[in-house]
């Protein structure tokens, strides 16, 4: 796709984002952000609703604290749970010197359970990954990693529960093949909130060899969830996915 093609689907994306963000929150809408994932694409504005409470597991940019900062807006609260400390740090200062007041940092790694854990760290912090997790890139191998560092680890219901929160509307996971542990690790909140998951899962079980996302969508379902899953990308084993409660 060349750039005037991208700037063209990305501004569509943005509109259709826009106005599933101005609806009721409902089943259409939640409909109509599987629809948006496979098709165009959706952004943080048609994932978010005004004054939403979102848990962001695993960020690494700026930008992306600010966007949902600008989309649940200032009676919404975000929470960014980053397992590197730097990231972490990096971002609470930004946060600080952008005067931004509705967003949390937390600086662990999401898991089913507390405990510590290895982070191997790359170049490129999207990448970042628990060792310890049973999850394998296609393309990726330990050689690439440039370190490690040891890290606390945490469930989002240990982490929901620590900062007394009385909602949550939305969880968004970039894990790194955290996926499944994350949801075990989530479901008094699952069952208490119900929120809407978004989750980017391009990894494969270390032992079956099967898509993790394979795993993710059916462990969802089990806990009560319909799952739209995005549409499928070149080269990758995976790709995104939206649910809902009901």
């Amino acid at each position: 796709m060349n750039e005037t093609m991208r700037a063209v689907a990305e501004t569509a994306r943005d509109f259709l984002s826009g106005l599933v963000h101005a609806l009721p929150e409902c089943t259409l809408k939640n409909e109509l952000r599987g629809l948006m994932l496979k098709t165009t694409g959706i952004s943080f504005l048609g994932l978010a609703n005004k004054g939403d409470v979102v848990l962001q597991c695993g960020c690494w940019k700026i930008e992306t604290v600010v966007k949902w900062s600008r989309a649940v807006g200032k009676k919404g609260r975000v929470i960014i749970i980053e397992a590197s400390e730097q990231n972490a740090r990096r971002q609470q200062e930004d946060v600080a010197r952008r005067g931004i007041t509705n967003v949390t940092i937390v600086n662990k790694g999401v898991w089913e359970r507390h405990g510590t854990m290895t982070l191997q760290v790359s170049d490129r912090p999207a990448r970042n990954k628990l060792r310890e997790q049973p999850a394998v890139s296609d393309v990726l191998t330990d050689d690439d990693y440039q370190g490690a560092e040891r890290i606390s680890v945490d469930s989002i219901d240990n982490i929901v529960k620590a900062l007394k929160l009385r909602r949550v509307d939305l969880i968004s996971c970039t894990v790194s093949g955290a996926e499944r542990e994350a949801i075990k690790g989530m479901k008094t909140t699952m069952k208490r909130f119900k929120p809407r998951i978004w989750m980017r899962c391009v990894l494969r079980d270390s032992k079956t060899r099967r898509p993790l996302i394979d795993s993710v969508i059916s462990l969802l379902k089990k806990n009560g969830y319909r799952v739209r899953r995005g549409k499928r990308e070149a080269r990758r084993v995976g790709g995104n996915l939206v649910a809902y409660h009901g």
